[in-house]
């Protein structure tokens, strides 16, 4: 049998502390979340997929973990995930997310929320996402979307931002935000709404009114995708922020902001054509082809993460409802979905599941128990 502190995932899961009491620790704790990580790698969604999948693969999980008792069951496991404190099981993700990454600096770090509907009290994710390396950085609970600004300000405090491009939508467009982020020597790239509305009203102002082909004022990039029945012509548009900031006296209140930015989106789909305008504020000097580039990234969050979520592995389905079992699995599931997208192979979240479920070689690989 294998030393689990040889694993490359599970060392760092080996100082979260084991609330049971000793009578009731009949499998080790690291035992349990390497089944359970492997199991949900191999398309298991649900605490009693797990025992499934662990006694179904009885002789592979023998070579890593003590199986002398047998698979653990899905009380048993849903139990112990419950118990683990949250924060702990972050920190040991975190640190094993920067092994992975090495480096954050110049990546679009996307912070972005979701709600986990199957729960019978709905809880918030506030996930924060590397859309570079298709990896999660970070995770804070919130009790309602309204108190996704408490999140964001939590990870804000936990989180090496340092030489980062953070982006976030327009709840967290908020002084005290931009603040922290800039503390920690990052950029920001940040939506622009209503809650804003004398900054929203005078930018959209500025753009309606002056000539945009001005090259001294203005800088304009375009894209177009084109497919069978789907057109879009993305239209991104950049200005200094001194242009306007000194006329309504805001530049002081927001820390390092540099740029305004004007994206407009024109679609049609299936002969039906539709326009819309968005607006950002950011730290960046760049031109407008960068600035697209990184608002694109940050969508990286919504199709990469929280769909992926929702479809590969039914997260709004999940049962688990005693204390923090939802908040725990779904930060697994989010390690499994990371370790599979370390995979550059083509192929799709659900049939490189499969692919782990019944290829164990390529288990091992994603799992970094064999060099591959």
């Amino acid at each position: 049998m294998h030393d689990t502190a040889h694993v490359s995932i599970i060392k760092h899961f080996e100082d979260i502390h084991d609330t049971r009491v000793d009578r009731s620790k009949k499998y080790k704790l690291t035992d349990i979340l390497f089944l359970s990580l492997t199991a949900i790698l191999c398309g298991a969604d649900t605490f009693v997929e797990i025992e499934n999948f662990g006694n179904a693969s009885l002789p592979f999980f023998s070579k890593y973990i003590d199986t002398e008792s047998g698979i653990p069951s899905h009380d048993t496991i849903g139990r112990v995930f419950s118990s683990i404190n949250p924060q702990e099981f972050q920190n040991s993700f975190l640190q094993w997310i920067l092994d992975i990454v090495k480096s954050t600096k110049g990546k679009v770090v996307a912070i972005d929320g979701k709600a986990i509907r199957g729960v019978k009290n709905p809880i918030h994710m506030v996930n924060v996402w590397v859309a570079e390396n298709s990896v999660l950085f970070g995770q804070a609970k919130v009790d309602s979307k309204q108190n996704e600004i408490v999140a964001i300000n939590k990870l804000l405090k936990i989180l090496d931002l340092e030489g980062t491009i953070v982006t976030i939508d327009a709840m967290g467009c908020q002084k005290d935000i931009v603040e922290k982020i800039c503390a920690q020597n990052a950029d920001y790239v940040i939506a622009l709404k209503a809650n804003q509305k004398n900054l929203l009203e005078n930018t959209k102002i500025f753009f309606d009114s002056e000539d945009l082909t001005n090259e001294a004022v203005f800088d304009i990039s375009e894209t177009v995708e084109k497919s069978r029945d789907r057109f879009e012509r993305r239209v991104c548009i950049t200005t200094q922020a001194d242009e306007i900031l000194e006329y309504v006296n805001r530049k002081s209140q927001w820390r390092n902001l540099t740029t305004l930015i004007k994206l407009g989106s024109t679609r049609k789909i299936k002969g039906k054509t539709s326009y819309q305008e968005r607006y950002f504020i950011s730290s960046l000097n760049e031109n407008a082809e960068i600035i697209a580039s990184i608002v694109r990234k940050h969508w990286s969050v919504e199709n990469n993460l929280h769909w992926v979520l929702d479809i590969s592995f039914r997260e709004d389905e999940t049962l688990a409802r005693v204390k923090h079992a939802a908040e725990n699995l779904s930060l697994l599931k989010k390690i499994v979905l990371s370790l599979i997208k370390q995979d550059k192979a083509k192929g799709s979240m659900k049939s490189k599941r499969n692919r782990a479920g019944w290829n164990i070689e390529f288990r091992e690989r994603l799992l970094g128990l064999i060099s591959g």
